[in-house]
This record gives structure tokens, sequence and C-alpha cells, in this order.
């Protein structure tokens, strides 16, 4: 019960210097700086943990009970990897939202009104901004998974926590074309929240990155231009 409470108490801490970092400052270099302090904090409670169990085996204390401590705080490595990762990519989507998508449906809609103006069709042109528009979205994926991995050594944790949250990406940003695009968000949409933890304020910054959301309207008057 001790242990236990230890390392509750080092998750608040962690979770509070990882949520002060974000509330002083939208500067990346300070974020992934307390991110690298966080990640070596956890190696070093779990290298410890490690020798203490080794050495609670060697005082003949029963293995099981020595293993359970090293369980416990691989957990809770564990947990503030995954986080750690769903965070980055719930910043993501937020980026994506405010510098490819809503700069694309700016231009969308004013090339749309050209053509109109000038009797040409505007899907081509649209369809073009919308290569460009996904190019721009892949290279910020991929920007963040590099920071993810130059950050943290690469544990198979770390790589199913990427894979997990990429995949919910890439449903979140397809189903959003659909709806930039006059279509029905698809009811196939995953999502990563942000892993639920006592209190963690993190609720509204997450609703944020549901953009553009479920109700829309088509703004670029798709049916008129097929």
């Amino acid at each position: 019960e001790a242990f236990s409470s230890f390392l509750a108490h080092v998750k608040s801490i962690l979770l509070e210097e990882s949520s002060q970092s974000r509330a002083d400052t939208d500067e990346s270099t300070n974020k992934e700086e307390t991110q690298r302090e966080v990640s070596g904090a956890l190696s070093l409670v779990l290298r410890l943990v490690q020798d203490f169990a080794s050495g609670l085996v060697a005082l003949r204390v029963n293995a099981d009970f020595a293993a359970k401590l090293v369980d416990q705080a691989m957990d809770l490595a564990e947990s503030m990897v995954r986080r750690n990762v769903n965070q980055k990519f719930h910043d993501l989507r937020l980026a994506v939202a405010k510098d490819c998508l809503l700069p694309f449906a700016d231009k969308a809609v004013k090339e749309r009104e050209l053509a109109l103006a000038q009797g040409e069709p505007a899907i081509p042109k649209i369809v073009q901004l919308a290569s460009s528009a996904l190019s721009d979205c892949l290279q910020l994926v991929d920007d963040v998974i590099r920071s993810i991995f130059s950050d943290s050594s690469s544990s198979d944790d770390l790589k199913d926590a990427v894979r997990t949250s990429t995949l919910a990406f890439t449903a979140w940003l397809a189903n959003s074309f659909e709806i930039l695009a006059g279509g029905d968000p698809s009811d196939a949409t995953v999502e990563a929240p942000l892993e639920d933890e006592e209190n963690d304020s993190d609720d509204e910054d997450q609703e944020e990155s549901g953009f553009p959301g479920h109700s829309h309207t088509n703004e670029f008057g798709a049916a008129s231009d097929r």
C-alpha cells in the first residue's frame, strides 16, 4: 500500500509538471525539454524500483511480490508514455486545423466564387488545393512522429502508442476533409482521447480537437458543382 501511494505521488508530480509546462508557454522547445525531464524521471524511477526488487529477492523476499512492484512501476511508465503520445497528437489536430484545414477551406470558397463568376468548373482547382493541404498535413504528422521517437527510447509500448494515435488521427483527418467537401461524418472515425486522470483538466482542450465538428454546412456548394 505504501509503494502504491508512492507511485501515485510520483505520477501526480509528473502530471503537474507536464500540465504546468503547457499552461506557462506555447514554445515547443520548452515543452520538449519538460517532456525529456519527465521521461528521464520515469526511467530513473523504473531503474531504482528494479534495483529495489532485486535487493528484496536477494534478501529472500518472495520473488512474486518483488515482481509486482516492478510491474506497478512499468504500468506507470507505460501510462505516461501513452499520455504523452496522445497529447502530441491532440496538439497536432489543433495545428492541422489552424494551419492546413482552415486555409484550405478559405481558398476553396474563394476559388469556387471565382470559378462561378468566370463560368468555369471549380472542382479541378479545389482538388488541387486539397492535395496540397493534405501534403502539408502529412508533413506535420511526420514531424510529430520524428519528435516522439527522437525524445524517447523506441520501446514496444511507444511504438504501439504511436501506431494507435496515428490511426485515430488519419481517420479524423479523412473525416474532416469529407465534412469540408459537404459529406456526412463517417461513423468509422476512431477517437484517441487523452487518458483520464484524477484532477486532470484537459477535457476542454480535448473538445477543441474535434474540428471541424459534426454540425456543418456545405461551404463549397459541392452538390451544385458535381
